[in-house]
C-alpha cells in the first residue's frame, strides 16, 4: 500500500521543545548553569514573554516587525 503523505510542510512550523519555543533553552541552560535567583527571575520573565507571544500568535521576529513599526510612526519621511 501506498502512503502519499507529505511529510515536508511541517518543516516551515517553529521548532518547539514539548510546549516552548526552542529559544527559551538558553535561558534554561543559563539557569542551570548559574543557579542564582535572578537567573530564575530571567528564565521566569522570558517564559511570560515567549508566552503572551504565543497566546497572540507571534513568533519572535514578527514582534520586533510590529513593534518596529510602531515606534517608526505613521509620518515616513521618503529619501
Amino acid at each position: 500500500m501506498q502512503d502519499n503523505t507529505n511529510y515536508w510542510f511541517h518543516s516551515a512550523k517553529p521548532i518547539k521543545i514539548f510546549i516552548v519555543d526552542y529559544r527559551l533553552t538558553l535561558f534554561l541552560l543559563l539557569f542551570l548553569v548559574h543557579m542564582r535567583l535572578w537567573t530564575f527571575g530571567v528564565f521566569v520573565l522570558m517564559v511570560i514573554f515567549f508566552g503572551i507571544l504565543e497566546a497572540f500568535n507571534l513568533d519572535l521576529n514578527n514582534a520586533f516587525k510590529k513593534l518596529r513599526c510602531a515606534l517608526s510612526g505613521k509620518h515616513k519621511p521618503v529619501k
